[in-house]
């Protein structure tokens, strides 16, 4: 079997996603921006925690830009 997500990084993403919206569109969303991350880099073939807080960060820093 093929695993495509590190399972700490799953966590990661259920635990950030739990804590602000609840919303599982939203888990949905990030573990697709972090697949898209994945697949750009060819070192990792699966999600690891790094490229989920990488999506995070990114949707963050958008979030904040976009209040201004």
């Amino acid at each position: 079997s093929i695993e495509l997500f590190d399972r700490n990084a799953l966590m990661l993403c259920a635990s950030k996603v739990a804590s602000t919206t609840g919303d599982l569109r939203t888990v949905f969303d990030v573990c697709r921006q972090s697949m898209e991350l994945a697949t750009d880099s060819p070192a990792k073939a699966n999600v690891s925690v790094t490229q989920m807080m990488e999506v995070f960060t990114i949707s963050t820093q958008n979030t904040n830009s976009s209040d201004h």
